[in-house]
């Protein structure tokens, strides 16, 4: 049976969050998330769209591999340049079947890129012999009012990025729990020593960054004591207005 997917989006644009800010990668956001984390900044990507646009023309959801394969080939002749593959959402583990056989088809000579959130690791066992690089976030309950049990999710999958290049992100807030942060900093060191440790400001509706100086520098310094790459990285698409 064809299995089919739920797409929100694709476009190429600058990497906004992490050790990636600036390079350009081929975007395909996925619809659909497991969580409803306060300040999600992509609300639209939260359910299963009936359909979306790519290049003027509207595409009914679901698609199969194929369909997008071909429109990520119309992307690719645009640029022609063999930028990575970032897989987001939304959360694109929750289509995992879908994203396999998506990369099975595709014969593309670049990298591929998974932004998660870090709480599907069976799932992400599916794709993870294609996956080159691993953005993952720690979500803590003092900035996203989600139910913190999630950390056991977190840990687990973790654990089965070992051999993957990847950064762990950690939104903080002006409201955070500072020994929340701690807890959180130990846990992943516990698992995983060797990562890019990235400290990310939340940002209102106005795409205003809360938090100050002073915040930003104490958490940097408890991050230092635990991990050697450790980055304050605001989001530098909502500073310049793009996607």
């Amino acid at each position: 049976m064809t299995i089919k997917g739920y797409i929100s989006e694709i476009f190429a644009s600058f990497q906004g969050e992490g050790i990636n800010q600036g390079v350009i990668e081929y975007f395909i956001r996925f619809s659909g998330c497991n969580l409803r984390c306060q300040g999600c900044d992509t609300p639209y990507a939260l359910e299963n769209s009936s359909s979306f646009e790519f290049e003027g023309h509207k595409y009914n959801n679901p698609i199969t591999a194929k369909q997008l394969r071909d429109i990520f080939d119309r992307l690719f002749v645009q640029y022609k340049e063999i930028y990575p593959i970032n897989l987001t959402g939304g959360e694109p583990l929750l289509q995992a079947e879908f994203i396999k056989e998506f990369l099975d088809t595709l014969n593309y000579p670049g990298k591929i890129y998974l932004e998660t959130n870090g709480t599907l690791p069976k799932n992400f066992l599916i794709i993870k012999d294609y996956i080159d690089f691993i953005s993952m976030d720690w979500k803590l309950s003092s900035v996203y009012k989600i139910d913190r049990s999630i950390w056991e999710a977190h840990k687990e999958f973790l654990k089965l990025t070992k051999g993957i290049k990847i950064q762990v992100k950690i939104i903080v807030s002006k409201d955070m729990d500072i020994e929340e942060f701690e807890e959180a900093l130990k846990n992943i060191h516990k698992i995983r020593k060797s990562i890019s440790l990235i400290i990310q400001p939340y940002t209102d509706g106005n795409n205003n960054f809360i938090g100050n100086f002073e915040l930003y520098k104490s958490l940097f310094i408890k991050a230092e004591k635990y991990f050697s790459r450790v980055y304050l990285k605001p989001q530098l698409h909502k500073c310049l207005g793009i996607k």
